[in-house]
């Protein structure tokens, strides 16, 4: 059984991410992939989280 999650995550990312741009080298990657997961982590509302983000249930 997988996470649901994992799953979630891992789709969105592939969405946002990888099939939304073109890239060129593998910074380009790195810094678009950390600049979202930053986002992902504080800033986006997440329904396992009652559509509160983490920063907001931090506090």
């Amino acid at each position: 059984m997988q996470n649901g999650y994992i799953v979630r995550f891992k789709g969105s990312y592939r969405k946002e991410i990888l099939e939304a741009y073109i890239f060129f080298e593998l910074y380009e990657v790195r810094q678009l992939t950390h600049d979202w997961i930053q986002e992902y982590n504080s800033g986006r509302p997440h329904e396992g989280l009652g559509n509160a983000t983490p920063l907001e249930l931090s506090k």
